[in-house]
């Protein structure tokens, strides 16, 4: 029932492909409302009213067809091709995203691209007969890598820290008490052996602990930075404008 529900707040702009029986339903209600009330706008023209409506709907349910929404509205309506950019990109990187939708979006930011780098170029052709991606309407999977991401690149780098940071603690302890042994030994022999020993045992000690607290550092940086919604976004409103940075750990 909450599929379809999710699914008429655009079926009034006949929506670019079919929802099929498996696709994802939302599970949260004010999120369907909200798609409704920006199904609504968009159908009257209201198109600010629209992007800001799906906009408070992400942030409830972060379903991808809403970020494709908000860059088609900015594309082919609000002629706004910088905020367009940047949520088709947000539409890419998403990973429950609609193969066949995801490869016109990856069309429109080469053309936007394109564009932006021809010096006082005449505006982007766009066909606006389209409307916007129906919700739920995901006809096939999105490819997915099978090289390591940036937040299993995080962990990795977290794990080396902590076990470089654990061995640098355990010769730091080794050279300390190797020190207590050369100040305890009589035999000139042996303390020669004890100091070669704690300052060896020393140096290991201090790679060890650089090479943890670096590894931490650089996993720390990479889990930040590894969200898979994370952007910039930015919708003009009446009277104004809004931006926002929002990020999916």
């Amino acid at each position: 029932m909450k599929t379809a529900l999710f699914a008429a707040a655009l079926l009034a702009a006949a929506p670019v492909c079919a929802q099929p029986e498996s696709a994802p339903a939302p599970t949260n209600s004010a999120a369907v409302a909200l798609a409704v009330e920006a199904a609504a706008h968009f159908e009257a023209g209201r198109y600010c009213e629209a992007v800001q409506a799906y906009r408070k709907a992400w942030r409830i349910e972060p379903m991808s067809e809403l970020l494709y929404n908000i860059a088609y509205i900015h594309d082919r309506q609000l002629d706004d091709p910088e905020v367009a950019r940047v949520y088709y990109r947000r539409y890419v990187r998403a990973r429950d995203t609609d193969r066949e939708t995801r490869l016109k979006a990856f069309e429109r930011l080469d053309a936007l691209d394109a564009a932006a780098e021809r010096p006082a170029a005449a505006p982007v052709p766009v066909a606006r007969t389209v409307p916007p991606l129906a919700l739920g309407a995901r006809t096939t999977p999105a490819p997915r890598g099978d090289g390591l991401g940036m937040r299993d690149a995080a962990w990795i780098s977290l794990g080396v820290g902590a076990a470089a940071a654990a061995v640098g603690t355990t010769f730091a302890l080794l050279a300390t008490h190797s020190h207590s042994r050369f100040e305890e030994a009589d035999d000139a022999a042996a303390r020669r052996q004890l100091a070669d020993e704690g300052e060896q045992r020393a140096l290991l000690g201090d790679i060890g602990l650089g090479v943890g607290l670096a590894g931490l550092a650089v996993g720390g940086v990479l889990y930040l930075f590894s969200a898979d919604d994370a952007g910039i976004g930015a919708a003009p409103v009446p009277g104004g404008a809004s931006v926002g940075f929002t990020a999916r750990f």
